[in-house]
C-alpha cells in the first residue's frame, strides 16, 4: 500500500512515501489497549513537531536552522494528521474505535496546526 500511495501522489505533483506500517496484534489485547498503543505514534510526531518550532520561530530569517525548523515541524505534524485519519489500518481508526472524544481532542488541534503551518 505504501508503494501505491507513493505512485498516486507522484501523479498529482508530490511524492508521499509510506513504505511500511506497524501492526499490533494479540489474542488478549483490548480495544482500549489497542487505542492507547495506536495513539502513541501520532503523539510522538506531534511532540517532535513542537520541538522543531523554536528553530522555525527564532532562527535567523532565511537560515538553514529556520528551514530545518519549518520542515521538521511541518513534516511531523503532517505525519501525525495522516496517521490519525480514521480509515483502514491507520492509527486513527483504532483510536476512533476506542474513544472518539480522545481522537477528536488530538485530531482537531493537529489539523489546525497543520493548516496554520501550511498556509503561514
Amino acid at each position: 500500500m505504501g508503494l501505491v500511495l507513493a505512485l498516486v501522489t507522484s501523479l498529482i505533483g508530490f511524492i508521499f512515501a509510506a513504505p511500511g506500517a506497524t501492526y499490533i496484534s494479540g489474542q488478549n489485547i483490548s480495544k482500549q489497549e489497542n487505542g492507547q498503543i495506536s495513539i502513541a505514534g501520532p503523539l510522538v510526531n506531534i511532540v517532535i513537531g513542537i520541538l522543531f518550532l523554536p528553530l522555525a520561530l527564532f532562527a535567523s530569517n532565511g537560515s538553514y536552522l529556520e528551514t530545518l525548523g519549518v520542515y521538521g515541524s511541518y513534516i511531523n505534524i503532517f505525519l501525525a494528521l495522516f496517521n490519525l485519519l480514521p480509515i483502514g489500518p491507520l492509527d486513527g481508526a483504532k483510536v476512533w474505535r476506542w474513544n472518539v472524544g480522545i481522537w477528536a481532542a488530538i485530531f482537531i488541534p493537529t489539523g489546525l496546526a497543520f493548516f496554520y503551518l501550511f498556509f503561514a
